[in-house]
């Protein structure tokens, strides 16, 4: 059974409401990397709450730069990659269900891209919607096959 702000915005499915899976309750760790990279850092969905809301509007941030920042800010090496995507979208559910119900969302969850400027087809709302949110900070997005990339997005050095 899908929840109600997911059948309002078109949302993918989630049993749970994606609010409950924020887990403030969870702490973030550090663990040996397994490539044998230095310190690994497992972040908490709200600890990427917090990073992407760092993000002013009309700008925008990789996936990678948002794990090196995380990273840094815990005194890690690198972050779990996978982690950060499951509690990615996660934070998207979530903020976009907040929206949906006219609350301000948690964080601005459109203004992180992949590292190639497109956008993830991923996330519970979906690239139309991060569309048309970055649209609304000006920035222009074109479909590239079958994806939405934002116009000459370079990726930050």
């Amino acid at each position: 059974m899908k929840t109600a702000p997911a059948r309002q915005t078109g949302m993918r499915f989630s049993k749970k409401p994606w609010s409950t899976k924020l887990r403030p309750d969870m702490q973030p760790a550090t663990v040996p990397d397994p490539k044998g990279k230095g310190l690994m850092l497992i972040p908490t969905p709200l600890m990427l709450a917090e990073e992407i809301s760092r993000i002013p509007p009309g700008e925008l941030l990789t996936v990678p730069d948002l794990r090196q920042r995380l990273a840094a800010r815990a005194g890690a090496d690198v972050t779990c990659p996978l982690v950060t995507g499951i509690f990615y979208n996660i934070v998207a559910g979530a903020a976009a269900e907040q929206s949906a119900v006219g609350q301000s969302p948690l964080a601005p969850w459109w203004r992180v891209v992949l590292d190639d400027g497109n956008l993830s087809p991923k996330t519970p709302p979906g690239p139309e919607v991060q569309a048309g949110l970055l649209r609304a900070e000006g920035h222009a997005i074109t479909p590239v096959r079958s994806k939405l990339k934002v116009d000459g997005f370079t990726p930050p050095k």
